[in-house]
């Protein structure tokens, strides 16, 4: 009987929502979301919907402005449900790809469950910005992280730096 099951109990026992982490389902990657009926104060059912991890590829991800733009989204747990960059990472940890130091400040800051951003240094030395935004669904928290390198996001800022000193250096040569 299907009410036995892990996926059911979940959504049952606290009567509230429920996220599973991705798993694989005949090769495709899969997560679900259990959504308990109630009547009263009695679940009498609880609705299930498979989500096709691959469906958030039609979400808008990169931007010809910006060309090391990416989007990943966390479980709970910090387990990759989606990296716009590569499938391969999908079930990885965020703790097991960034350095602990790093990590900790994420957590850190995902207590609060509000939107926050952080700047972290790759191993080649470049900086990446990171946007995260929480997605809540019953008493879980996922998050919605947007990232470029931090060259990206200040170029145009750095190229309207240089054009108005040219122009102040222009300008106080032909003045004297």
């Amino acid at each position: 009987e299907y009410s036995n099951q892990d996926y059911y109990r979940v959504a049952k026992e606290p009567k509230a929502p429920y996220l599973t982490d991705p798993f694989d389902y005949k090769g495709t990657m899969m997560s679900t979301i259990a959504y308990p009926i109630n009547h009263g104060d009695k679940v009498i059912g609880v609705i299930l919907a498979d989500i096709n991890v691959s469906n958030f590829n039609r979400i808008k991800t990169s931007d010809a402005k910006y060309p090391s733009m990416y989007v990943d989204i966390y479980t709970q747990g910090n387990m990759i449900a989606y990296d716009s960059k590569s499938s391969d990472n999908i079930t990885k940890k965020l703790e097991d790809l960034i350095p602990s130091s790093e990590y900790a400040k994420i957590v850190k800051m995902q207590e609060a469950k509000k939107e926050f951003h952080v700047t972290m240094k790759k191993g080649d030395g470049t900086y990446v910005i990171s946007h995260y935004y929480p997605i809540t669904c019953g008493t879980q928290t996922w998050w919605a992280s947007s990232s470029l390198n931090r060259n990206d996001l200040y170029k145009d800022v750095v190229r309207s730096v240089i054009v108005m000193i040219v122009l102040a250096v222009l300008s106080l040569i032909f003045i004297n």
